[in-house]
């Protein structure tokens, strides 16, 4: 039987049966066992060791005392020997057989190159294979034919080109994706990385807009347009400012709003307010500044209006001539 671990004895005495034995017995007596391996692993004796006729080997399962079992599994007639009937006094000799001697020479020399692994090929008994070294795979346990091992692709045997970049096309499965071509961004297709180009943007036109005030607005008290803006379909942040004056000595209410209709706040985007008083004979200002995002969805003519309860209310340029006209609205396509 190939491939068993079995015991070993350098010091093992021969000795004698002490009762004969026929060729189907699986268990004989002997007269002494000094020495035998005690490690409880099978070993092998001879009968009639240097018989040309009845030598015979066994394989020893166990003893007990000088009794001595036969591994069952092998019976009588081991290691290329028939079964013998052997007589009282016949030689049993402590040996090593030529099938343990071949399986351990198998493993010795299974590997001829530098790197190899040598492996167990076969279910039944040991027969040695060899897997040869790899330079740019890496071993897997079942990954072979038959449950052996194998070597499979590593990331370095993928790898063939600057840029290359790794990716898994599966379970435990790796893939190659190589570089893309000057401009290309990485995208996904179907699940998986891809290279494609850059997706076309669509500008944007007049996508900025505003209208000031050229000259003071005075006596100012119904509602009125003060200026517009014509705005394309789309998404538009609207922003309205007015610099507001009275200059009597109440304290009175200026308006402001934007909306699609002329000289109305029906319907208006959004509106702001602000008090406005005289102080100590002089002209008072106030601002008010009004934002809000809006989605046309046709094109629209976006009007700013005033209004104030007193008729001594002024609407003015900026005062400040390094920023410019203040009151007026802009607008802003921001989709």
């Amino acid at each position: 039987m190939a491939g068993r671990q079995q015991g070993f004895s350098g010091a093992a005495v021969e000795t004698t049966l002490t009762a004969p034995i026929d060729d189907a017995e699986l268990t004989f007596q002997v007269q002494s066992v000094t020495g035998w391996p005690a490690s409880g692993l099978p070993f092998t004796v001879t009968l009639d060791q240097g018989s040309d006729t009845i030598q015979e080997t066994v394989l020893v399962d166990s003893y007990s005392g000088l009794t001595v079992t036969v591994d069952t599994l092998v019976g009588r007639g081991y290691d290329g020997t028939t079964p013998q009937s052997h007589a009282e006094g016949a030689a049993v000799v402590h040996t090593l057989d030529a099938a343990f001697c071949a399986d351990l020479s198998a493993r010795a020399f299974a590997t001829t190159t530098k790197g190899d692994i040598p492996i167990v090929s076969t279910t039944t008994g040991v027969v040695m294979g060899r897997l040869p070294i790899s330079g740019t795979q890496f071993q897997t346990v079942g990954a072979g034919a038959a449950g052996l091992p194998a070597y499979q692709d590593s990331a370095k045997s993928k790898l063939s080109t600057l840029g290359d970049l790794l990716y898994a096309s599966g379970a435990n499965a790796l893939a190659r994706l190589g570089i893309g071509s000057t401009g290309k961004v990485l995208t996904v297709v179907g699940g998986l990385p891809a290279w494609a180009a850059i997706p076309a943007v669509t500008p944007v036109t007049s996508n900025y807009v505003e209208s000031y005030i050229t000259a003071d607005s005075s006596a100012l008290s119904a509602e009125t347009n003060i200026t517009s803006v014509a705005l394309g379909a789309g998404t538009w942040l609207i922003t309205a400012r007015a610099l507001f004056t009275q200059s009597s000595a109440s304290v009175n209410t200026a308006d402001l709003w934007i909306g699609p209709t002329s000289v109305s706040a029906t319907g208006a985007y959004a509106a702001g307010s602000c008090a406005v008083g005289n102080l100590a004979g002089a002209a008072q200002d106030a601002y008010v500044t009004i934002t809000k995002v809006v989605v046309l969805a046709s094109p629209t003519t976006v009007y700013m209006e005033a209004s104030g309860n007193s008729s001594m209310f002024v609407l003015h340029l900026s005062k400040d001539l390094s920023i410019g006209n203040v009151s007026g609205i802009t607008a802003v396509q921001i989709a």
